[in-house]
């Protein structure tokens, strides 16, 4: 441990206990952060003992304290709207598939059968060219 002074000049260096024997200022700090530690250590046990401590009977009398509810619950019941829902907040359970995901699958099946398409576009014209030329002759 090294001590400074307010200049930044090495006051003592070595243990933590050679350091304190050697700076006294530094070892009235650390005793007034132990006392204060400990004072806030008492009011903190204070506190604690305090709600530990049964409730007085006065506050008592009048509850319920077989573990029910006496208060009836606050129940709403409402809808989702469907820009939320569009939005991808809405999620109807952990297995059903996000709105991207279903975006994505769409997307894939009509760019497949737009390329079946073509394909199928480019087989018939190349059967049918023949036929074409062999009955303009």
């Amino acid at each position: 441990m090294v001590s400074l002074s307010n200049d930044g000049r090495v006051v003592s260096r070595g243990s933590i206990a050679d350091v304190l024997l050697k700076d006294k200022k530094l070892l009235a700090e650390v005793e007034k952060a132990k006392a204060e530690n400990a004072a806030e250590e008492q009011i903190i046990d204070h506190k604690l003992d305090e709600v530990d401590a049964a409730p007085p009977a006065e506050m008592t009398s009048g509850r319920n304290t077989d573990g029910k509810l006496i208060i009836p619950e606050e129940i709403e019941e409402g809808h989702v709207s469907w820009s939320a829902r569009a939005s991808g907040g809405f999620r109807a359970s952990c297995d059903s598939l996000t709105s991207l995901q279903l975006v994505f699958i769409r997307t894939n099946l009509v760019v497949s059968a737009l390329e079946l398409c073509l394909c199928l576009a480019s087989w018939v014209l190349g059967m049918c060219s023949p036929l074409v030329l062999f009955s303009l002759e």
